[in-house]
């Protein structure tokens, strides 16, 4: 736990108290328009990218766009930038990634075919989130605590807002793409990924009755967008920020109106058999077939990076779902991080899984303890944190890929949390 200010480079600065202001004083203005700018470029680029053209097919194109964005903030110093000695580590940090995944990918070659063209060419997308995850750590979350308070409660407002025109079909959409967009992302599970943390980092931060309030929203949101992993996020949100009484409040209402209100869209999610007709559960169980067939083929040393869904696999609910779409739907993504890691990587992406669950939910106690009351931590501390937990949604739920705005913000939390030793 967070006992004291870390020490480090003074460019770094103190870790902040939170503070009760709702208005930025004139030195967190900038910090406020930094906020907003990292968190916008961050959630939203990617996927407008991938939404505004039919010749894109991934996240990755908008993701590599940000450095290009932010580079002139940094050549300015507008943000923090990093010492010499800990670029040149993060550097070797990532250069024995890189390593680790094509030796994997030379062992797995030896059980089964690998595509070392589709290898090659994601590991540049690769360096450039990680160095943009990098340095989105020190630019985003040493903030002035006003400025995040302001800053999250103006994107908690936005996406409630987009939530709201999608409902009434204010929006923009392309054929082919999507047809139920939450602009700028295509379809409601993208946009859930991404409201996740905000929505976890307001009600930790506002707490009590404002918390209660924008879970209640987020939720009446999830219903009429039809979005599961909404509704999922919420709720574990909910567990995480309210107290005993408002969780008892929310599930006896919960349970007053379920036999007022048409949840069958929602039962039939939740409805994993093979005889399904819903396309999100047979995506579910096309990742956990892909998974289980990718570990079972390689002996557990997993499929290589950027493998699954590609050559010969065994998933009879994958061709239930070309048939039903006549394409090969989210075969590649894996529906879900889980299913992706652990079919490519075997036993070491199932070890990295646990090690991240085991974070995660250590994360989530604390913030529960900020929430409550019990521990203070600065507001750039919540929003790192939120990155983490929130993430849980896109490894066990629905995921994009691995490369998406949210791994990347993922990844500057995990990177600024472990540099303030939390």
């Amino acid at each position: 736990m967070l006992s004291s200010a870390p020490s480090g480079p003074a460019f770094i600065g103190p870790l902040r108290s939170n503070v009760p202001a709702l208005v930025a004083p004139a030195g967190g203005r900038l910090d406020l328009v930094r906020m907003m700018m990292l968190m916008m470029l961050g959630t939203m680029l990617p996927s407008f990218v991938f939404f505004a053209s039919l010749n894109v097919s991934s996240h990755a194109i908008g993701l590599m766009l940000i450095p290009l964005l932010i580079a002139p903030l940094l050549i300015m110093q507008w943000v923090g930038l990093p010492t010499l000695k800990q670029f040149l580590m993060f550097t070797l940090y990532v250069t024995l990634f890189l390593f680790l995944i094509i030796s994997h990918a030379i062992v797995a070659y030896y059980i089964q075919a690998v595509s070392f063209q589709r290898i090659v060419a994601s590991l540049a997308p690769m360096v450039v989130m990680l160095f943009t995850a990098f340095f989105y750590s020190f630019a985003l979350f040493d903030l002035k605590p006003s400025a995040v308070r302001i800053g999250i409660s103006l994107l908690f407002l936005m996406f409630v807002l987009m939530g709201i025109l999608s409902y009434f079909e204010i929006r923009t959409s392309l054929p082919g793409r999507s047809d139920r967009p939450v602009f700028p992302f295509t379809e409601p599970s993208h946009y859930a990924l991404a409201f996740t943390p905000i929505l976890l980092t307001f009600s930790a931060i506002m707490r009590g009755w404002k918390a209660f309030v924008a879970m209640c929203l987020a939720l009446i949101i999830a219903f009429f967008l039809q979005s599961l992993a909404l509704a999922v996020a919420t709720i574990m949100v909910g567990a995480i920020c309210l107290p005993l009484r408002y969780q008892i409040i929310a599930g006896t209402v919960a349970f007053l109106g379920y036999n007022l209100i048409d949840l069958q869209y929602f039962l039939d999610r939740l409805d994993f058999s093979a005889n399904s007709g819903n396309l999100s559960s047979l995506v579910f169980i096309q990742g956990w077939e892909l998974a289980i067939d990718g570990f079972r083929r390689t002996l557990g040393v997993g499929l290589g990076f950027q493998q699954l869904g590609t050559g010969q696999f065994n998933a009879p609910t994958a061709e239930l779902i070309y048939r039903m779409l006549g394409n090969d739907a989210n075969l590649r993504d894996g529906g879900f991080g889980f299913a992706k890691i652990v079919g490519e990587f075997g036993f070491l992406g199932l070890a990295l899984m646990v090690w991240f669950t085991i974070t995660a939910v250590r994360f989530a106690f604390l913030l529960r303890n900020h929430a409550l009351g019990r521990r203070e931590y600065p507001a750039g501390t919540i929003l790192a944190m939120a990155m983490v937990v929130g993430f849980v949604v896109e490894i066990y739920l629905r995921g994009i890929g691995y490369f998406s705005g949210s791994t990347m913000l993922m990844l500057a939390g995990l990177f600024y949390l472990r540099r303030a030793k939390i």
